[in-house]
């Protein structure tokens, strides 16, 4: 659904937000839930990790700025250790370009 939004809405944020709505839902069932299907932990981690490669492709924070809150909420979500999934996001998180320059983060 998200190759086929990326092709249908080139140009917007519509792809990215769709993710990063994904990637919420996805680690709160996991907070609330616990342990999850791997297959569904890989997917979700993979997701997460294309977000930031996104918002790492940006000539500018724009897109970072719009999402820190949200992306650092995914990230510091307790109880997601099943799978690795809570260290998949950290790291994934780390590689943030924009980190670096935001003294809020």
């Amino acid at each position: 659904m998200i190759s086929d939004l990326d092709k249908v809405a080139k140009g917007t944020i519509w792809p990215l937000e769709l993710m990063v709505n994904f990637a919420e839902t996805a680690v709160q069932s996991i907070h609330e839930d616990g342990d999850i299907f791997e297959d569904m932990g890989d997917y979700f981690t993979d997701t997460y990790k294309e977000i930031i490669q996104r918002i790492n492709r940006e000539k500018t924070p724009e897109l970072y700025n719009l999402y820190k809150e949200r992306l650092k909420a995914i990230a510091d979500t307790k109880n997601c250790g099943c799978w690795g999934i809570h260290d998949s996001l950290e790291g994934s998180y780390s590689v943030l370009k924009w980190l670096e320059d935001d003294p809020s983060k």
